[in-house]
């Protein structure tokens, strides 16, 4: 039998892990913007692509946290499908 989820500690690591990317974007950031013409442009592309992959896991941990901070099934969606069980108790079935 799988051990119990814990979401204190999710959150925890989710924390950690947006901490840990911001600190690498402002990382990239300083370097990409001190001195540009100093660096080669291999070196440059690198910096960038590192830049970019780093935006987009932020992006996804950024989702992934807020998609655990929201309810699922909130007062509203309750009253939607109570609403289409009703109405489905009223259809006639053949």
């Amino acid at each position: 039998m799988p051990a119990a989820y814990n979401t204190t500690e999710r959150y925890r690591e989710l924390e950690n892990r947006l901490s840990e990317c911001r600190g690498r974007i402002n990382i990239l950031e300083e370097k990409l913007l001190e001195s540009p013409a100093s660096l080669s442009v291999a070196e440059f592309d690198r910096l960038l692509d590192e830049y970019r992959a780093e935006q987009v896991r932020l992006v996804h941990l950024e989702q992934e946290q807020d998609g655990n901070s929201t309810p699922v099934k909130t007062a509203a969606a309750k009253e939607r499908w109570r609403k289409q069980n009703r109405d489905r108790r009223k259809k006639l079935h053949y």
